[in-house]
């Protein structure tokens, strides 16, 4: 193990400001300073920081954790790899929501656990496959791993994270019961494959719940995983775009963007369902940095992806074909001009990509379905209408959208709901108005 994969191993394992600073300060150790020193200074530092000396200095002693801006420039500055720079931000990250007290483990049981028999019989065949890996069936495991996650994953969409927690666990807990076993080189790729694709559905709960710290743990351990898989690049990317959702909704712009950039580049010339959809991610994080030209750039990007999308094996094994990718497309596209200031021009390409992601999520019966897209859609047409004062509209889009369970009242709904209570805020008021406002407060 060399001295970055030392210092990545480190930040990993980060919990409190002091252990965030102790691995700051090895990356000095071993990094020349902006003057050509090492380790770099606190004034060196604050030349290229912009930042006080003093104040780098209660940053990197442990004193004070630095906000993520300040904490992404000291970094820079220290000249690291990517890679670390990345398990940096992320070690920071985790560290603050630590000290907030967040964290439900999504081992303890729902309760809103589903025992509908697909997800009986998904759970049933999971558990038995280390019995078959001791029988000598290594083969059967993975095949039925390869089986349940695609079930697994139409599951999820369908029902939301908390509705199936516990076969999501035992799944990605028989995936990694399949590693002590003794398989080709053939089948180890798969099954690392399999393992990164449950953590990714287990990162993809701990986003829904809005557990960061959580999320973000399964995430890193998935890309470890997928790291060693022979995918192409495309589990990869899919880890990165839930990255960087997550990102956005923490008000994390900037990660959100690194992610997204990430998936892309991992993907090339990839022509599989992500690349495009991470522009797109790309392009919200963009306009909310208030980069307009840049974010109307990365949707022609998507465009063009979208016009030779030919789905690939990753696709094929989540579900994804071209007609539910469409869906998913014009979905990820409203999110973008949602994104951007209302003027005349966005409102109506907002309206235009949102009714057809409506259309496209229509029918509960359609594969590729999700209840948490069908909702977006329509949150999405409701802040078009608040903007125009067509209140009537509002009402009656909202509507369904409130009548969802708790359970499925997940991060993104609430974070989408609260944009538009913004938008309906920002109208005159009048009593129908602050009827709408009293009824979405509660969702």
């Amino acid at each position: 193990m060399d001295e970055h994969e030392r210092l990545i191993l480190g930040a990993t394992r980060a919990r409190t400001v002091p252990d965030l600073a102790e691995v700051l300060a090895q990356v000095r150790r071993i990094h020349r300073g902006p003057g050509g020193r090492r380790p770099a200074t606190y004034r060196e530092l604050s030349a290229s920081t912009g930042l006080p000396h003093t104040t780098i200095g209660t940053y990197l002693s442990g004193k004070v954790l630095a906000p993520a801006d300040r904490f992404d420039l000291i970094v820079s500055a220290l000249g690291v790899p990517a890679e670390l720079c990345r398990a940096l931000a992320t070690a920071r990250d985790r560290v603050e929501d630590l000290r907030r007290g967040l964290g439900r483990s999504l081992s303890e049981p729902s309760a809103h656990e589903n025992s509908e028999p697909l997800l009986d019989a998904t759970a049933e065949r999971s558990l038995r496959i280390a019995e078959a890996v001791s029988a000598g069936t290594a083969g059967d495991a993975l095949d039925s791993l390869r089986a349940g996650i695609g079930r697994l994953a139409a599951a999820y969409g369908r029902q939301s994270s908390s509705a199936i927690t516990r076969q999501l666990v035992d799944f990605h807990n028989a995936a990694l019961d399949l590693t002590a076993a003794r398989l080709s080189k053939k089948q180890a790729k798969r099954l690392y494959l399999y393992a990164g694709l449950s953590g990714y559905l287990l990162a993809s709960a701990g986003h829904d719940q809005a557990n960061w710290p959580l999320s973000a743990r399964y995430a890193q351990a998935a890309r470890l995983f997928v790291g060693k898989a022979d995918d192409g690049g495309s589990a990869h990317a899919l880890i990165c775009n839930i990255q960087s959702l997550s990102g956005l909704l923490q008000g994390r712009d900037a990660a959100a963007l690194r992610f997204a950039l990430e998936g892309m580049d991992v993907t090339r010339p990839s022509r599989g369902t992500m690349p495009g959809l991470l522009a797109l991610r790309a392009a919200r994080a963009l306009a909310t940095r208030g980069r307009t030209a840049e974010a109307f750039r990365a949707v022609a990007h998507a465009e063009r992806g979208r016009n030779k999308l030919i789905p690939d094996e990753l696709d094929t094994l989540l579900g994804y074909d071209h007609d539910n990718t469409e869906s998913a497309y014009f979905s990820y596209a409203a999110e973008v001009f949602a994104a951007f200031p209302p003027e005349r021009t966005v409102l109506t390409l907002l309206e235009e990509h949102a009714r057809h992601a409506a259309q496209g999520y229509r029918d509960p019966h359609r594969a590729g379905w999700t209840f948490d897209r069908a909702a977006l859609a329509h949150l999405l047409l409701a802040k078009v209408h608040a903007h125009r004062d067509d209140l009537d509209a509002v009402e009656r889009l909202t509507k369904p959208v409130l009548l969802l369970p708790p359970h499925q009242r997940i991060a993104d709904l609430c974070h989408a709901t609260a944009s538009l209570r913004a938008a309906l805020r920002a109208r005159p008021a009048c009593r129908q108005r602050d009827e709408l406002l009293g009824r979405l407060a509660g969702f």
